[in-house]
């Protein structure tokens, strides 16, 4: 049985702009995404892993953002 989350993920996991920022990274090239808005980056970054197959360094400015990216992390993982 399929969750929500399964669905939405499998959903951005697919997606051309996902894709071609992990082509960009599976290159080894540089890649930056902009305009995302609360969760959405730290869930990008995620789904962006989970397609490389490999972890990525995701970095924030702050303690706190660190700690809410961890929270989002664990909510949807």
């Amino acid at each position: 049985m399929q969750t929500v989350t399964q669905g939405w993920l499998d959903t951005w996991l697919t997606a051309p702009p996902l894709e071609r920022l992990a082509d960009a990274r599976g290159r080894n090239e540089s890649a930056s995404v902009r305009g995302s808005r609360g969760s959405s980056a730290t869930l990008l970054a995620a789904a962006t892993a989970l397609r490389l197959g490999h972890p990525l360094l995701y970095v924030v400015a702050h303690l706190d953002e660190a700690d809410d990216a961890l929270d989002d992390l664990e909510r949807f993982a």
